[in-house]
């Protein structure tokens, strides 16, 4: 037995409200023809007449109510689903897990966390810090990460997208007791010599600040390694070494310390990882981002 076309049940149900093709055709944004055509494939199928004219215009038969109801009831139904979808997308549930390097959590995550959490306060967002290595080790446990440029540390593959946030530079981190301190710029091979703090392994201004002597013919020596940036800026203060840092540290992290352009200079980017096809939960994080990062 040939099934209904649901289609035509709904533009029957239109018809029989409207009791007017052309009125019916207009509320669907179909031609009149169009509205007769699919109406004759119903009575096809059905094999009795739907209506009758009138002078006033159609009338639907006993067995037109039927099926008038049985459309009505089904566009019920594709309103409720539309309703759900977008009760998802304007009162957002579920939970959203993001991962971000060191430099991230200390500049953007919170004002984004914090934005977000304001608009949509149903989502549980969780977060997790880590170096730009580990991050991206981790990420189908996470479903968007904020990293450091590293390019040699990411190897995107096709189901992942990249979005740069924020380009900055790699500065040198000193005491203000330093002689160092007291310069507008310090070359790279002048740092060479002094004692040198260092990020652990996978962090993204590691791997920078190497690729940036290496370019330069330098090789320097590891003395030593601190995870997290407010280890190395602790270190820094207390006299042990030079370090390195973005240069978009706040006022409030500066205290005992400076930052000192070094020569060339070393970029580097804060970038946002999302997979291409993603659901509602990250869209919005996305459009946070936009509105906070990008528009200010």
């Amino acid at each position: 037995m040939q099934k209904i076309d649901p289609s035509l049940l709904l533009v029957w149900a239109r018809v029989a409200q409207l009791r007017n093709l052309q009125a019916a055709g207009k509320s669907l944004f179909l031609s009149q023809p169009a509205i007769s055509h699919q109406l004759k494939r119903l009575q096809d199928w059905l094999g009795e007449p739907l209506y009758h004219r009138t002078a006033r215009g159609i009338e639907p038969t006993e067995i037109g109510r039927i099926l008038q109801r049985a459309g009505e009831n089904m566009e019920a139904v594709l309103q409720e689903a539309q309703a759900v979808r977008d009760k998802t997308k304007d009162l957002l549930r579920g939970t959203l897990r993001l991962s971000a390097s060191h430099t991230n959590a200390e500049y953007l995550l919170p004002l984004l966390v914090g934005e977000y959490c304001r608009k949509y306060p149903a989502v549980n967002v969780r977060t997790a810090t880590m170096n730009s290595q580990q991050a991206w080790l981790h990420r189908d446990e996470v479903d968007l990460i904020l990293i450091e440029s590293a390019e040699d540390l990411v190897r995107e593959p096709v189901e992942w997208t990249r979005t740069t946030l924020i380009e900055t530079e790699i500065s040198a981190l000193v005491p203000v007791s330093h002689p160092l301190s007291a310069l507008t710029a310090i070359p790279l091979e002048d740092l060479a010599s002094e004692k040198l703090i260092w990020r652990e392994e996978g962090s993204g201004i590691r791997e920078d600040v190497i690729h940036a002597f290496r370019q330069a013919g330098i090789y320097p020596y590891i003395h030593y390694e601190f995870s997290g940036l407010a280890a190395v800026r602790s270190a820094v203060r207390n006299g042990i070494g030079i370090g390195f840092s973005s240069t978009l540290l706040s006022p409030e992290q500066l205290v005992g310390v400076c930052l000192i352009p070094v020569v060339p200079s070393i970029p580097h980017t804060l970038s946002v990882l999302h997979r291409t096809h993603y659901g509602h939960l990250v869209a919005s994080f996305l459009e946070v981002i936009r509105l906070s990062v990008f528009e200010h």
